[in-house]
C-alpha cells in the first residue's frame, strides 16, 4: 500500500511537471510574439508606406543647388563616386536651405515610395511629398509627426556611376538640380531608346506624371507635380521633371518649321 502510494505522488508529481512545463512554453510563445513586426505593421498603415525597410545612408555628398538639393550617397565607405542620388526639388524656394541642413545630419534613413519618402535623423524626420494626385491624397492622410515638405520633383537614382569634383568639398552649384546630375553621372553604359514617351524620354513623357527606367546595371524613378511632365532617360539612366510650358513650346515650334 505504501509503495502503491509513493508511486501515485511519482505520478501526480510527474504531470505537475509536465503540465508547468507546458504552462511556460506557452506563456513563452505568447512573450516572444513578434510585436516588432507588428508595430512596424501598424506603423506602416498609420503612415501610409509600403515598404517597411529603410535605407541606411552612411556615406553622403549633399549638394545644394539652384533650385533643390541633391543627396549622392552610398550604403557603403566608398570614395570619390558614389552610386545612388535623390533629387528634392521643393515648391516653395525658400525650403531649399532646410531640405540642405536637414540632409547634413550625420545619420540618415528614409523609407522611399514614388510619390512620398519619409527621411529621419537622429533629432528629426520630415516627409517629403510630390504635389501631384496621389501625393496630395498620401499628405491629406498622412498621420504621422514628421513635418511635411512639397515638392516639384522627387527623383531616386540607384547604381548609377556619379563622379564628383573634390566631392567632399563641392557642397554648392549655381546648376538646376539636373543638369548637375547629368554632369555628373558617368553612367552611359545603356544604349538611348525612343520608347513611347517622346523624342527625348525613353519612358514617361508629355502627360506622365511619374516615370521609371532601368536595366541590370542601374535605374531611376521619379514623381512630379501637376506643372510638370516626368521623362526618364534610358541612356543613362537618369529621370527629370520638365514644365509643362516647354512641351507646348516645343511643339509650337515644330508646327512653325513644317508651315
Amino acid at each position: 500500500m505504501f509503495i502503491l502510494k509513493i508511486r501515485n505522488m511519482k505520478k501526480i508529481i510527474l504531470l505537475s511537471v509536465i503540465f508547468i512545463g507546458f504552462s511556460f512554453l506557452s506563456s513563452c510563445e505568447k512573450t516572444n510574439n513578434p510585436q516588432l513586426n507588428k508595430s512596424k505593421i501598424e506603423y506602416k498603415k498609420v503612415n501610409g508606406f509600403k515598404h517597411v525597410f529603410a535605407y541606411n545612408i552612411t556615406n553622403k555628398s549633399i549638394v545644394k543647388a539652384q533650385d533643390g538639393v541633391i543627396c549622392f550617397f552610398n550604403v557603403d565607405d566608398s570614395k570619390n563616386t558614389y552610386s545612388n542620388a535623390i533629387t528634392l526639388i521643393p515648391i516653395q524656394g525658400n525650403e531649399i536651405n532646410k531640405i540642405n541642413k536637414f540632409l547634413q545630419n550625420k545619420e540618415l534613413t528614409f523609407n522611399y515610395e514614388i510619390n512620398h519618402m519619409l527621411v529621419n535623423s537622429e533629432n528629426s524626420s520630415f516627409v517629403f511629398v510630390v504635389d501631384n494626385e496621389e501625393g496630395v491624397q498620401f499628405a491629406n492622410e498622412y498621420s504621422g509627426n514628421a513635418e511635411i515638405i512639397h515638392l516639384q520633383q522627387m527623383s531616386f537614382i540607384k547604381q548609377n556611376n556619379f563622379k564628383l569634383n573634390d566631392c567632399k568639398n563641392s557642397n554648392e552649384t549655381n546648376m538646376p538640380v539636373n543638369k548637375y546630375v547629368r554632369s555628373t553621372t558617368r553612367n552611359f553604359r545603356t544604349a538611348p531608346g525612343s520608347g513611347n514617351g517622346g523624342t527625348n524620354c525613353t519612358s514617361g513623357g508629355p502627360g506622365s506624371s511619374s516615370c521609371s527606367v532601368g536595366d541590370v546595371w542601374s535605374s531611376c524613378s521619379v514623381s512630379c507635380s501637376a506643372s510638370f511632365y516626368a521623362c526618364c532617360h534610358g541612356d543613362s539612366n537618369t529621370c527629370e521633371c520638365i514644365p509643362k510650358v516647354d512641351a507646348v513650346t516645343h511643339a509650337d515650334n515644330s508646327r512653325r518649321i513644317k508651315e
